[in-house]
């Protein structure tokens, strides 16, 4: 039986009961980033992107407590509206609570930012209609590239920003596409109030264009960045990039009849790119795809459907450049498309299923040149038993290149709201490939969250 989410009255509630509502957060001293794992006094969580009911991504925040102790997260909820919330929540060892911006301040987007007294607690954006997550991020952000938007009728493009520190932000917006290189003078040198929220609507200036490629360059202070995009109804909630790379990886890339993916390409050079991509099919050889971009131009590469790649599940995608390109999947089922960024290999991500809807794909790839020996482990969430407890971890070792599908680790299928999976390695090398259950399969495609 799948574990429903807290009502939000059961939420305010805890907020209200038990804890302290905490003053304003506005003269507070900026969060310790740190690595998750060590001694720190205080960590930080910033989730960007969320709209109110009338706009793409209605929806709310899970926090998560993951370590043993409790944990005191001081949050802050900012609008675009230029209003904002503050108070004081308390999570006990392995609790979970939910918290829904559009109830406690007025405007159209919002961003929080929670100030957490150690480490362990872990956050995750999730739209109400359960087709979209995001984890939150642990540092702002000085640049941010990502691809694909759409400004064309039946769709909406727009960058949901949240300056989470104490001082101004400045930033300014340029783009990429089929007609080349802008930087509409709207978009240059606009301002982020201290613990300010502000959208960027990108039809607002690039008017009916598919594949828009965009680069945010903040020039003070650091942003908390979601690109926020509704196609037909389905909504992308786009991490983005820091910045364009020679390399990427997609663990988990659908190639069944009746399901669409694409690469979608931004470079950001003014000089041709050529790009590469390798195709990895469990029971298929695949010639690579190849594009030649021309300067400060997008692309696509056509996975599904494509004559020359056979219907045969998921795919792992290595996509290679001569200069770095910003490079984002685009999967659907031909009515709809939702964009995702690729993963940076990373030594340990944490598979949860905070939308209730379980998984279809659980794959991670060794992006490395040896052989990563794998340790993977499921906890069972403190809500759903008596304590949380850890079944014996399974270790296996991934050859280079190669990609596995977690779920084959274990002898009975995973009950995915009764715990949690951890995978971790001794180096950056692991990308992982997460879908959730569609027909046809792996149309929705969702990011795992840092290791804990």
């Amino acid at each position: 039986m799948r574990r429903r989410p807290i009502p939000l009255v059961v939420v305010l509630a805890a907020l209200l009961t038990g804890t302290a509502v905490a003053s304003s957060l506005a003269h507070s001293t900026n969060p310790t980033f740190v690595v998750a794992g060590s001694n720190a006094e205080s960590t930080a969580l910033y989730c960007a992107g969320l709209t109110d009911a009338k706009g793409a991504a209605p929806g709310h925040v899970a926090f998560e407590n993951t370590s043993d102790q409790s944990r005191s997260l001081a949050v802050r909820v900012s609008s675009d509206a230029n209003t904002s919330w503050s108070g004081s929540i308390v999570l006990a060892g392995h609790a979970r609570t939910l918290l829904s911006p559009s109830t406690l301040v007025k405007g159209h987007n919002f961003g929080v930012a929670a100030q957490i007294s150690g480490t362990g607690v872990i956050g995750e954006i999730v739209t109400n209609d359960r087709r979209a997550t995001l984890p939150c991020l642990g540092a702002g952000q000085q640049s941010w590239y990502a691809t694909g938007f759409d400004t064309r009728v039946g769709s909406a493009a727009q960058l949901n920003i949240l300056n989470p520190t104490a001082t101004p932000a400045v930033f300014s917006v340029s783009t990429y596409a089929s007609t080349g290189f802008a930087a509409p003078a709207p978009f240059q040198g606009l301002s982020v109030a201290p613990h300010g929220e502000v959208t960027v609507n990108l039809g607002d200036q690039i008017v009916n264009t598919a594949n828009i490629g965009v680069r945010v360059n903040v020039l003070r202070g650091a942003l908390a960045i979601t690109g926020v995009e509704a196609t037909n109804g389905t909504t992308s909630l786009v991490s983005g990039s820091p910045a364009p790379t020679t390399t990427t990886w997609f663990s988990s890339v659908t190639t069944v009849n009746h399901a669409t993916a694409q690469v979608l390409l931004a470079n950001p050079h003014d000089s041709s790119t050529s790009v590469t991509v390798k195709v990895a099919l469990a029971h298929f050889s695949v010639a690579p795809q190849t594009l030649q971009l021309a300067p400060f131009a997008t692309g696509v590469v056509t996975i599904t459907p494509n004559p020359a790649i056979a219907p045969d599940a998921y795919a792992m995608l290595n996509v290679s450049s001569s200069q770095g390109v910003v490079a984002d999947l685009a999967v659907g089922d031909g009515a709809y498309q939702q964009l995702s960024a690729p993963e940076v290999p990373v030594r340990s991500f944490t598979v949860e299923d905070f939308n209730g809807r379980g998984f279809d794909a659980t794959r991670v790839t060794n992006t490395g040149d040896r052989p990563a020996k794998l340790l993977v482990t499921w906890i069972r969430l403190a809500a759903t038993s008596s304590g949380s407890s850890s079944s014996p971890s399974v270790t296996t070792t991934l050859a280079p290149g190669a990609t596995l599908s977690l779920s084959t680790l274990f002898p009975t299928p995973l009950a995915w709201n009764d715990g949690r999976l951890v995978v971790s390695t001794k180096r950056a090398v692991l990308v992982a490939g997460l879908t959730l259950p569609t027909k046809p399969a792996g149309a929705l495609v969702v990011e795992p969250l840092d290791g804990r």
